[in-house]
């Protein structure tokens, strides 16, 4: 499934992506076709220009001047690769040369092009002369033609690496592209494809959870209808096992519902505003002496007054909440748990070291939902997994930051929030 999603995105970018290139290289390419064919109309206009006003001074008689401006007929030829070397010549109907202009002798070749071109049907293109190629350009004048020509080997040359040159650019863009676009798909990807992962061992491991309590209801209702004649309070054992199971699959489903919420986020529909993390803390600390003088743990706090966040306050006491439990649950009997509540330059760090290590396998995976450390570190096996998955969730739609240390014996949470001014 998601080798064919990221073949999708892969190709929707390759598409986007040419597209773009070609679009930019023609734009190229036509951009600089037009100021060649430019060039070249302004050669050939300028040629027509100076053969009409040749006509003209020698319909007027000005031989002088006439033969100052056409040079002498011989069989000089510029070189080959000349840039702007341009012909002209006036012609009647039939293509004969009447008069021209040229730097050269024009020979038989060029009156016989001359002449097939004052018959050509369009009135301007290309043709090969003398193994070049030259663009021509024809008007009607009085009862005749003017037909100039001008060499444009070197532009269609130029034309035609710039053309290759495109197609390389383009070649070479839409392979880096399509590299680029397979690694950002294939990253785009990771974390879906994680995300997809653990939704399905979340929904695995829950069904799991849901169906050890199921399991042993069902058993227990099946030992109470095999004794019918028995009465509730002979069987009392029986129905509180079925009361204790119907009470976990209640804890676990308020912990599902819990984590669906705080994914969610903006789900839980709870207002924000500026509270006093320092009296949740302290009334959070007051709370639980209790729970703890029953597992034999000592909980002391140094909770620094006057410390206000903005948070929602349902949220920040289940979060410390959740805390504390996890920190009285792991500690030994005998050992101590503390909590700490203190500004640090414009933030605010609650942290509760309670004493007992996490391993360092189990280290990593403390906020992953349904992982449980060793159960031999407390002997209690009634939660699920769920508490610091639910704390993290919940620190960070709070914008806060959590973290896990664990070492010499004693594992310490910290809450960092910003205060507020």
């Amino acid at each position: 499934m998601f080798k064919r999603v990221r073949n999708r995105l892969l190709i929707t970018n390759m598409l986007i992506i040419a597209v773009f290139v070609i679009a930019c290289l023609a734009a190229v390419h036509i951009t600089t076709r037009h100021f060649i064919n430019s060039s070249i109309n302004a050669r050939l206009d300028n040629a027509i220009n100076m053969c009409m006003r040749d006509i003209n001074r020698q319909a007027n008689g000005d031989q002088r001047r006439m033969g100052e401006m056409q040079p002498p007929l011989d069989t000089r030829r510029l070189p080959d690769d000349a840039f702007n070397t341009e012909i002209s010549a006036y012609c009647d109907t039939d293509g004969s040369i009447i008069s021209s202009r040229s730097v050269f002798e024009i020979d038989d070749d060029y009156s016989d092009v001359i002449k097939s071109l004052s018959k050509a049907e369009k009135a301007s293109g290309s043709v090969m002369l003398s193994s070049d190629s030259w663009a021509y350009k024809r008007v009607g004048y009085e009862s005749g033609y003017i037909i100039a020509l001008t060499k444009n080997a070197s532009e269609r040359s130029i034309m035609l690496m710039l053309t290759i040159l495109l197609c390389i650019i383009a070649l070479v863009s839409l392979v880096i592209s399509f590299l680029i676009s397979l690694l950002s798909a294939n990253r785009s990807m990771r974390p879906i494809e994680e995300a997809y992962n653990k939704q399905k061992q979340f929904v695995a491991d829950a069904s799991h959870e849901l169906r050890t309590p199921l399991a042993s209801i069902s058993a227990n209702i099946d030992v109470l209808l095999s004794k019918g004649d028995s009465t509730i309070e002979s069987e009392r054992k029986w129905i509180e096992y079925i009361g204790d199971e119907a009470l976990r699959m209640t804890q676990l489903t308020n912990d599902l519902l819990s984590l669906a919420r705080a994914d969610d986020g903006d789900g839980q529909n709870i207002a924000y505003g500026e509270i006093s993390l320092s009296d949740i803390v302290d009334d959070t600390l007051l709370e639980n002496e209790a729970a703890a003088f029953e597992r034999g743990v000592e909980l002391s706090g140094n909770i620094e007054e006057g410390i206000r966040v903005n948070a929602p306050e349902s949220g920040m006491k289940q979060l410390i909440l959740i805390l504390v439990d996890n920190a009285l649950k792991y500690t030994p009997t005998g050992g101590a748990a503390r909590m700490t509540l203190k500004r640090e330059n414009d933030r605010v760090k609650f942290s509760i070291e309670n004493d007992g290590e996490i391993s360092k396998e189990d280290l990593p995976h403390i906020f992953e939902r349904f992982y449980r450390a060793d159960k031999s570190r407390s002997g209690d096996d009634s939660g699920y997994g769920l508490g610091l998955a639910i704390a993290a969730a919940l620190c960070r739609n709070m914008g806060g930051r959590i973290k896990a240390d664990s070492s010499n014996g004693k594992t310490k949470f910290t809450l960092t929030f910003k205060e507020t001014c």
